[in-house]
């Protein structure tokens, strides 16, 4: 009964660092990255949540301001929840407790994975990463989004995800990459 149906923008600011959580949201089909400052000029996407997860899960562990910025990628609706209402039906030790634990265990291994994968993975890779990973969120084959927003998320030139996306893979070649013709 504490659930509230909410419409999801494209671009619309759930939290900005710093920002006080006072609703958790549940998406349907909308997907919202999660994104922390480089620098004053660049973000990067540590994680992205859809219909899997609960956005402002955070707060549940403990924490009062959002330390992240939280962006609505992909248009769509979801469930919002205040915080006091989702803890005090969580404190009640049922499945809702257990489901939270895990989604955040999920969530932290996300973001441990999109560190790893920043550090050590080169762009094209970086990009199927993020391509199946929205794929699997969207629950859809289309997919709009510009390069310059591409990068954005893979916090990358735009020229590099240019250059990622015209990579061409024969069949049953694996990654051997065949020059353009």
């Amino acid at each position: 009964p504490s659930l509230e149906p909410v419409a999801l923008h494209e671009n619309q600011v759930l939290y900005g660092p710093g920002d006080t959580v006072d609703h958790v949201y549940f998406p349907n089909d909308g997907v919202v990255s999660l994104l922390f400052d480089v620098d004053k000029r660049r973000t990067v996407e540590v994680a992205m949540e859809g219909n899997e997860g609960a956005v402002g899960l955070a707060i549940y562990l403990g924490g009062v301001n959002s330390c992240n910025l939280s962006v609505v990628r992909n248009a769509g609706t979801a469930m919002r929840m205040a915080v006091n209402a989702l803890t005090k039906c969580a404190n009640r030790r049922g499945d809702l407790q257990a489901l939270l634990r895990r989604y955040v265990h999920a969530l932290v291994t996300q973001i441990a994975q999109s560190g790893v994968c920043n550090r050590f993975h080169k762009v094209d890779a970086r990009l199927a990463r993020w391509l199946l990973m929205t794929h699997d969120r969207m629950g859809s084959d289309e997919l709009h989004a510009t390069q310059e927003f591409i990068a954005h998320m893979l916090g990358v030139r735009r020229s590099s995800v240019t250059a990622a996306a015209s990579c061409r893979f024969p069949a049953g070649t694996g990654n051997r990459r065949r020059p353009p013709p």
